[in-house]
Parts: structure tokens; C-alpha cells; sequence
């Protein structure tokens, strides 16, 4: 996958969507056969004039920790990345599993106990995301996994990949600001709004309560609709993955 459109991806994950300034501290937190992309969004923070700290996630240690932690160290949040997620301005999360199912026999209740005290990170970055102290994007490196779980060779999922999160190869910022654009004007016709009318060949009324933000309730509604779809083929999971991807481009902005 060594070719211009890394850079490009990198392009977008660093200079729109966590748009990085000069002097912000940026969290770069990946797993190791993303290695590519890591390290053209390094260099990227980089020329941002931004101060990146890279955490790597080597496959295979999530396995070892599991069968082998105690109930203390199945507890215990790393303090450096507790100090990140608390005080940095920006973090680039980069998935890329070499295997989907490595912990299925895993031990339901280590995972659990670890899942809880982890989840004083995600109250953090969510807190700070949702009052603006904190631009976080997440996005997902083609791997034989991945490949593998979409019934697809690496080549045609990296093509997929590609596809979605740059339609525009020559420019996909440009093209994400103009799709932001958009959606910002849709976001701002919603507001307000307690039904939406949705007209094809089986119309169908969307509606929020008063109680509910009106454009996000609808938003979702919209989206578990389409999800729940009777006889919903491949290519319409595809589409709706590539929806997902999509919505990850620009994340707590």
C-alpha cells in the first residue's frame, strides 16, 4: 500500500479531520500493521508544526495480557495515556486488526473488569470532545481481516477503503469540507423539525419526541431503518459500512 494516496489519507485525517495547529499536543494511538499510514500522519503533525506522541498497539499482546493479568493489573489505566487522553488536543486513532476473532475464548469476565476501567478514558475524550477541548478522528487500515470478514481479497478492500474515505482522490479535502458543508446546511433545515417525510415507492413518516434533539433523533431513526431492511444483500451492508466509514472521517468536530 505504499503509494500517494497515504499521504493524501494522511492529508485528510490530520489537516481536516482533526485540523491540527501549531503547538497542539496530538495523540497518534495505532496498531502496528497500519505502520504505513502511522507514519504519513507523523510526518504530517509534523509539517502541521504539531507535537505528535505515538502509542503502538503490537498484535498478539492483547492475547498475552488476558491469559496472563491479575485482577490488579486487569484494572490499572496507564498513566501516560490517562495524561494524554486528559490534556492533549488532538488524537488520530488508526485500527487494524490482523485478527477479528482473537478473543473469543478469552475470559468474559477479564474482559469485562478491563472494559470498565478503560472506560474512564472514554468518559474523558468524550467530555472534553463534546465541550470542544478535545479534535479526535478514528479510521481503519485495510488488513486481511478485515479482507477476510468482508468476503473480499486485501486488493478489492483497499480499493474499498480508498474509495469511501477519498471519493475525490485528487482533492478529498476539498471534498469533505464541501460534503460538511452540506450536511450543515441539512443539520440546520432539521432544526426544529418533529417529522420528516421520507417519499419513494413506500413513504415512510420519521419522527423525534419533544424530549429529543429533533435532527440527531431523526438521524438515527433514519439510519436503524435502513438497517433493518428486509433482505438486505451484500452490497447493501457494503453501503452501509461505507456510510459508517464516512461518518468517521470527521469526529468530534
Amino acid at each position: 500500500m505504499g503509494d500517494v494516496r497515504l499521504e493524501k489519507w494522511a492529508d485528510l485525517l490530520v489537516n481536516y479531520s482533526i485540523a491540527a495547529k501549531p503547538g497542539e499536543r496530538v495523540l497518534l494511538r495505532g496498531d502496528m500493521l497500519a505502520e504505513p499510514l502511522i507514519k504519513a500522519v507523523y510526518a504530517k503533525i509534523l509539517e502541521a508544526g504539531a507535537f505528535p506522541f505515538i502509542y503502538i498497539d503490537i498484535p498478539g499482546t492483547r492475547e498475552i495480557f488476558y491469559k496472563l493479568a491479575n485482577d490488579s493489573q486487569l484494572a490499572y489505566v496507564p498513566e501516560p495515556l490517562k495524561l494524554a487522553y486528559s490534556t492533549f488536543e488532538c488524537m488520530v486513532r488508526i485500527i487494524a486488526d490482523e485478527n477479528t476473532r482473537a478473543l473469543n475464548h478469552v475470559d468474559p469476565s477479564k474482559v469485562k473488569k478491563n472494559t470498565q476501567a478503560l472506560r474512564t478514558l472514554q468518559e474523558i475524550y468524550m467530555n472534553r470532545a463534546a465541550c470542544g477541548e478535545l479534535r479526535w478522528t478514528l479510521t481503519a487500515y485495510p488488513t486481511q481481516a478485515y479482507a477476510q470478514d468482508a468476503d473480499m481479497s486485501l486488493e478489492e478492500y483497499s480499493q474499498f477503503v480508498f474509495g469511501a474515505v477519498m471519493p475525490d482522490a485528487n482533492d478529498p479535502v476539498g471534498y469533505w469540507r464541501r460534503i460538511s458543508a452540506r450536511q450543515e446546511r441539512i443539520v440546520n433545515w432539521l432544526k426544529g423539525k418533529r417529522n420528516v417525510h421520507l417519499v419513494g415507492k413506500a413513504p415512510i413518516c420519521i419522527s423525534a419526541s419533544k424530549e429529543e434533539n429533533s435532527s440527531i433523533a431523526i438521524a438515527r431513526r433514519t439510519s436503524r431503518m435502513v438497517k433493518s431492511l428486509p433482505g438486505r444483500s451484500r452490497t447493501a451492508s457494503r453501503v452501509m459500512s461505507l456510510f459508517r466509514t464516512r461518518q468517521s472521517i470527521k469526529v468530534g468536530k
